[in-house]
């Protein structure tokens, strides 16, 4: 089944159900911005936490935000990807990725990394590993077919997302596990691509989601409060438990990101939307700040709890606003270093027949 047939089922045509403070659908839609923003600040608050630690409270937090954060993320990746599209630009677009985890990512082994062996080298650094999922994924989509994007080859691929912790040999190193975990979410964004999802999305009453959403977190409360739940990047190791966990968080991040979704659907303050094109900056350097976030907390006697994690979060998105205006620092993320070589492999494929733009 087509799955714009599918989600037509579900949520009524975007004709009958958008606002009118939607934005029209041939410009850009800032609530997409908007929930941008408020991901990379569960982003941040995740982080903060796993930095400093905390109690049981602070311990649900943030497996419930572990839980749905980056598979949203994903998810909005995969939708404006489009599925099929080979041209130089998407592949210079790829590699753009490569390049950036390469530069950020020697930045944080050379600030930050425990172990100098080999392994290390080779093992993507804190946050990096979505830069390099990236590249895997978006020079994959370009050889992805519109019409293999059905419910049935979905869930294929979610079985398979599931299944990838049993095998032994795929890890942390080059980013393999996480890119294949998160594979379905990638794939779940490309194939509402052109469904209007988001704006359908307003059509759910918001109850029906904070609901089940809240239920989720007292369950996090309960069981998972004594520890940090790594649950996307762990292998199971012959563990059939930790493939039902992962499948049972699978389950839930669909729940919680439909419920973000619907909240970021909502009027929110124009500067979110302005924030959150800026999305990709503060994920990359956001990472420096917390580094040092624990040597401040310390040596300033800071409390440590829940609500001084949200004000920490507060505080660093405050400052990375600032340091998003420099020049400099942009610089970065839009130097790319394969651009040419990526130029040259196109024209050289499309000459050898491999594909043709």
């Amino acid at each position: 089944m087509r799955i714009k047939l599918f989600i037509n089922r579900i949520l009524p045509p975007p004709s009958i159900c958008a606002s009118s403070s939607t934005v029209a659908s041939r410009g850009r839609d800032e609530k997409i911005d908007t929930l941008k923003f408020l991901l990379i600040c569960t982003v941040i608050l995740g982080h903060v936490i796993m930095a400093l630690g905390g109690g049981r409270v602070e311990m649900a937090t943030f497996n419930f935000i572990y839980s749905f954060h980056m598979p949203l993320f994903v998810f909005i990746s995969g939708y404006f990807t489009r599925p099929g599209e080979i041209s130089a630009k998407s592949f210079r677009s790829a590699f753009h990725f490569l390049s950036l985890f390469i530069i950020f990512d020697l930045l944080m082994w050379a600030v930050n990394s425990r172990d100098l062996g080999v392994r290390s080298a080779f093992t993507p650094q804190y946050a990096m590993w979505y830069l390099l999922s990236m590249f895997y994924w978006r020079l994959g989509a370009m050889f992805i077919r519109k019409e293999w994007l059905t419910v049935r080859n979905f869930i294929a691929v979610t079985l398979f997302s599931a299944l990838i912790g049993f095998v032994p040999f795929i890890g942390e190193v080059f980013s393999f596990n996480r890119t294949f975990c998160f594979l379905c979410f990638f794939v779940a964004g490309m194939m509402c691509r052109d469904t209007d999802f988001f704006k359908r999305m307003e059509r759910i009453p918001l109850w029906w989601l904070l609901l089940p959403s809240a239920c989720i977190f007292i369950f996090m409360l309960w069981l998972y409060g004594g520890g940090l739940r790594y649950v996307y990047s762990f292998s199971y190791g012959g563990n059939p438990l930790r493939f039902l966990e992962r499948a049972g968080q699978m389950g839930f991040a669909v729940v919680l990101g439909l419920c973000f979704i619907r909240v970021s659907r909502m009027k929110m303050p124009s500067i979110f939307a302005r924030l959150g094109r800026k999305s990709l900056f503060f994920y990359l350097y956001h990472t420096f700040l917390i580094m040092a976030l624990p040597y401040v907390v310390r040596s300033l006697g800071l409390p440590n709890n829940l609500v001084m994690s949200v004000i920490y979060t507060i505080i660093i998105v405050i400052i990375l606003s600032f340091l998003s205006r420099i020049r400099f620092l942009n610089a970065f993320l839009d130097f790319n270093l394969f651009d040419g070589f990526a130029s040259r492999l196109f024209q050289r494929c499309r000459r050898l027949g491999t594909f043709k733009e």
